[in-house]
């Protein structure tokens, strides 16, 4: 898989759009689950912003590696095959 450079549109204050708009649909205090989470950039605005109670899921390494070095809660797995050991309503 070729990685590919994508150019997100920020606020003036040079908050990324597509967090404040997938974290407006996220009630505050929230658990959440990101399935795919990369960098950690998403997980990171909702716990700062958003005060959820977050958790990861990531196949990459590098990806796991980003998100613990930010403090975050992630695993490294495989959805399709891992997601089943999430237990249901944690």
């Amino acid at each position: 898989m070729e990685d590919k450079l994508i150019a997100v549109e920020r606020t003036t204050e040079g908050i990324r759009v597509d967090l404040q708009l997938i974290a407006s649909l996220i009630k505050p205090g929230s658990r959440v689950l990101d399935v795919g989470c990369g960098d950690g950039s998403l997980l990171r605005y909702l716990v700062e912003r958003r005060d959820v109670d977050g958790r990861g899921l990531e196949i990459s390494r590098a990806g796991v590696q980003s998100c613990l070095r930010q403090g975050l809660s992630v695993v490294q797995g495989d959805a399709e095959a891992d997601l089943g050991n999430y237990p249901s309503g944690a």
